[in-house]
């Protein structure tokens, strides 16, 4: 019996959003094990070493108080499943950190907290670590 349009449509719909599931569960294991690796913080710039991480998507905290790009939907998904789970938090850091590292974008910096909480007019750049289980609170 041959399955029409619609079934198989329902059929690769159901799989694919069991393998998006497992695909971000892998993410926020590894997410996860690297933060512990790092002893509790890390920067954006070390997910992107992740098998799979790297992509178009852009995480942000509010609108457009960007967090960081170049993730894959899958990590962008690990991590705010993560953190509305409080298994990491982000922490504010210098920008110079992310100099360090060799890579910042090119983005105004967010520094008002009230615009941070309800979201920019512009793109702008929240440099933030992330810290895992020990030191969220």
């Amino acid at each position: 019996m041959a399955l029409s349009i619609e079934q198989k449509t329902v059929l690769w719909d159901a799989l694919m959003s069991g393998f998006r599931k497992e695909a971000t569960g892998c993410k926020a294991d590894a997410l996860l094990e690297l933060i512990q690796q790092h002893r509790g913080g890390i920067l954006f710039t070390d997910i992107q070493d992740l098998p799979g991480a790297k992509g178009d998507h852009t995480l942000e905290a509010s609108p457009n108080t960007i967090l960081w790009t170049g993730l894959s939907r899958f990590m962008v998904a690990a991590i705010i499943r993560l953190r509305d789970e409080r298994r990491i938090r982000y922490v504010p850091v210098h920008p110079m950190l992310y100099a360090a590292a060799g890579a910042m974008p090119d983005l105004p910096i967010a520094t008002s907290p009230a615009a941070i909480r309800r979201g920019h007019r512009e793109p702008t750049w929240l440099p933030c670590s992330i810290e895992g289980p020990g030191s969220v609170q």
